[in-house]
């Protein structure tokens, strides 16, 4: 018997039984695709080498044998001019937990396969993260890098990979008054062309935390998770899942969590004290805030349509504009911020500007967007809200997240 198919069989039953009493519950079907799962590529025969500096790391890539791991030892030097991975089953691990630091440039084939980072102290490095089911495992990320374009994490042209049970955080780097952008992972696939996205992409049990203060408007401009790079791509279902995940002191002084492309969904996550920073669906269909507890300087959503929150709640001093005017009408394909359109609160709580703007002329109103069994204030700033004093037939209520720190990042491993 396959042990592993069977698991697999058994984990995609639970998932099609989930996704349909969701579906039952908001009265919509939910997109087709298949939900990112976590990645365990443990194949058997696995050899082991131990690498003791970033030349023996490379020689161990360059003239490995499948599937193998190369330790690296605790305290060695592995920063060097960077590293091209190409192949499958191949796991680089710390010999102790966040022991080995690894500052590198890592570039990865579109062609690789199940590679794994596992208790890596990656501090500043730029992984151009390409290929399918890598898993980056148990490490800390540091946001460090020099130039114009400070992003460690930038997946592209691939699927179905994971972030599990890292901290994650940014220190000022040497750009930061006139530098271009600073985050965290960010989708670095152009444009309308599928192929250039990385596509089901998880998040899971990860710790965001204390992120600095961008030094003045867009310098630089600052987001720790975005889905893509430009608003072109919005019309790419990337299916990227952020998944049980706390974001605390998160102080941007601009987006900590950012949408710019189609189907993308944040889960049962929580936002805590950053009052500085901000969620927000900017372009896209059907992405989805589902459970989110907010405490930070706003929420928004804009495009659409399928645009939802769904059991959400934010604090009083949490900006909640949701639905937003725009610039530009909903579909009219721009960089400007657009017009929310057909966007839906279901069983959401907390004080909520409707049809809100950033300031200046936004004179376009959302677009039928309904609001279902809301608890608090809503304030119809442009435009005129379809709202419902009931739930959907069949959705019962749930209780937003509550994150224990020991439940996310390297304290769960």
């Amino acid at each position: 018997m396959d042990i592993n198919a069977t698991a697999g069989a058994i984990v995609e039953l639970i998932r099609t039984g989930i996704e349909a009493e969701v579906a039952r519950q908001i009265g919509e079907r939910l997109p087709a695709a298949p939900e990112p799962q976590p990645v365990e590529p443990q194949p058997a025969g696995r050899r082991t080498v131990r690498a003791e500096n970033f030349a023996e790391l490379r020689q161990a890539i360059a003239g490995r044998e499948e599937p193998m791991t190369i330790e690296l030892a605790s305290g060695g030097d592995f920063d060097g001019p960077g590293l091209a991975i190409d192949g499958a089953d191949l796991e680089i691990a710390s010999a102790y937990p966040l022991g080995a630091r690894v500052p590198l440039k890592m570039d990865f084939a579109r062609s690789s396969r199940r590679i794994v980072l596992r208790g890596l102290d990656l501090d500043g490095p730029a992984i151009d993260w390409q290929g399918e089911q890598h898993l980056i495992d148990a490490c800390r990320i540091t946001a460090a890098g020099a130039g114009s374009y400070a992003v460690p994490i930038r997946p592209r042209r691939g699927q179905d990979c994971t972030i599990r049970r890292c901290d994650m955080t940014m220190t000022r780097s040497d750009h930061w008054q006139t530098g271009n952008y600073q985050g965290i992972v960010r989708g670095s696939g152009r444009g309308a062309d599928e192929t250039d996205h990385m596509l089901g992409l998880l998040i899971d049990e990860c710790y965001i935390h204390d992120l600095p203060t961008q030094a003045a408007y867009n310098h630089p401009y600052m987001c720790a998770i975005n889905s893509a790079m430009n608003w072109d791509s919005s019309p790419v279902h990337t299916r990227w899942h952020i998944r049980r995940s706390l974001f605390e002191r998160c102080n941007t002084g601009d987006k900590v969590l950012e949408f710019k492309s189609s189907s993308n969904t944040a889960e049962d996550c929580e936002i805590r004290n950053s009052p500085l920073g901000s969620v927000c669906i900017r372009q896209g269909t059907n992405n989805r805030l589902i459970g989110l507890r907010m405490d930070c300087r706003k929420w928004t959503i804009h495009r659409g349509p399928g645009n939802e929150a769904l059991s959400c709640c934010w604090t009083p001093s949490t900006k909640a504009r949701g639905p937003m005017s725009g610039k530009d009408a909903w579909d009219a394909g721009s960089t400007r911020p657009p017009q929310a359109y057909r966007a839906r609160l279901v069983d959401c709580e907390g004080d909520l500007l409707f049809g809100d703007t950033y300031g200046g002329s936004y004179p376009l109103p959302p677009v039928e967007c309904e609001i279902w069994g809301h608890r608090g204030r809503i304030i119809e700033k442009n435009g005129t809200a379809i709202i419902h004093e009931d739930l959907p037939p069949g959705y019962e209520r749930r209780e937003p997240v509550r994150l224990a720190r020991d439940e996310v990042g390297l304290r769960a491993v």
